[in-house]
């Protein structure tokens, strides 16, 4: 099992308040798959996602210390992105892995209007696959509400080993 092969490297969010004062963005995150590329630093080799993302009442993040209920360590909402990767052998899902969630820090824009929407740039690591695997990666956000997006799926990847 894969488990821990992919932990995160990384994360940057790159965001934009929104200037209009009336929106249609829900207070439930919402959150959609863009693209990816692959990327090798300091000779690791790892992948990028790239997530859009946007919430009405702008409650997406959490500060180091925020780790009492339901945000404390060991509790599903400790980290706010979770993650879930499919391997893919020949064509049919060999594995499910787990293990590589975030946790985003505070988003929350300043004044009055607190709309968010923004890119979030995701760094996995894509060491353990062999040659001519695959993954397809789910992905939910969660806001200091506890709400939960919808999942965000990428396609089928196939790993440039």
């Amino acid at each position: 099992m894969l488990r821990n092969r992919l932990p995160l490297l990384f994360f940057l969010f790159l965001m934009s308040a929104s200037c209009e004062k009336d929106n249609d963005f829900s207070i439930i995150p919402y959150l959609e798959y863009r693209g990816h590329e692959f990327k090798i630093k300091d000779e690791q080799r790892f992948i990028e996602v790239e997530l859009y993302f946007n919430d009405r009442d702008g409650n997406i993040g959490l500060e180091p210390g925020d780790t009492f209920p339901p945000f404390n360590p060991g509790s599903i909402y400790y980290n706010n992105l979770w993650v879930t990767g499919y391997l893919i052998r020949d064509g049919e899902t060999a594995d499910t892995i787990t293990g590589f969630g975030g946790r985003i820090p505070d988003l929350t824009p300043q004044g009055q209007n607190k709309s968010l929407e923004g890119t979030i740039y995701y760094d996995m690591f894509v060491e353990g696959f062999a040659s001519g695997d695959s993954v397809e990666y789910e992905f939910i956000l969660v806001d200091r509400d506890t709400n939960r997006s919808e999942p965000a799926r990428s396609p089928r990847i196939k790993i440039e080993i």
